[in-house]
């Protein structure tokens, strides 16, 4: 995050995430898309809204889900994390 903030950038939030998917359809299918400005807290810990497809005989098959456990000790390396340019 603080990369991001360090290039005028900030973290997108699940309303960024939509109308990503709806302008970049493709790229979900791709690798999973996470927006860390939006977070769901509940009592097993947070949660963030995150684009991706279905896997094996859904393949090609888009989602939103809200899966990616914030316990978890990484991301995995097909993950990219949403920033949007602010705007002046």
């Amino acid at each position: 995050i603080a990369f991001m903030v360090s290039q005028g950038l900030f973290v997108g939030l699940i309303e960024h995430l939509l109308f990503f998917g709806i302008a970049h359809p493709e790229e979900q299918l791709k690798r999973q898309i996470v927006a860390l400005g939006t977070v769901l807290v509940h009592e097993r810990g947070s949660d963030y809204p995150c684009l991706d497809s279905y896997k094996e005989s859904y393949k090609n098959r888009r989602r939103l889900g809200f899966g990616w456990h914030s316990h978890m000790n990484h991301w995995g390396g097909n993950v990219c994390f949403l920033a949007v340019r602010k705007v002046a």
